[in-house]
């Protein structure tokens, strides 16, 4: 360790450095100083934010089309067996699903 010449000891746990040994410390407690932080980090943390955003939206949409898409299904669906079941007397639902079915 070493001295001013004022005899005051100026190494890295010393009064004058205390400051910055209690605002940061590394892993192994040795002081790193104030952590500065670029500002591409901010860039691309907002980035990454707004991409994570686009994606949860999009998902979202995706999960509401599929719902939307199976309701407009069904309605389609009983139209369809309605109509085949005023319009033939003889068929029963069972029958009409058989004939209207949508072929693979």
């Amino acid at each position: 360790m070493t001295q001013d010449h004022f005899g005051h000891a100026t190494g890295l746990f010393s009064a004058r450095n205390a400051d910055s040994v209690l605002r940061v410390s590394g892993p192994r407690g040795i002081s790193i100083g104030p952590m500065k932080v670029a500002p591409w980090f901010w860039i691309l943390a907002a980035l990454i934010a707004c991409a994570e955003l686009l994606a949860f939206s999009a998902l979202c949409q995706a999960q509401v089309d599929g719902a939307q898409a199976r309701r407009v299904e069904t309605q389609v669906q009983d139209a369809v067996f309605g109509y085949c079941l005023d319009q033939f007397d003889a068929f029963s639902i069972g029958r009409c699903r058989l004939h209207f079915a949508p072929r693979p």
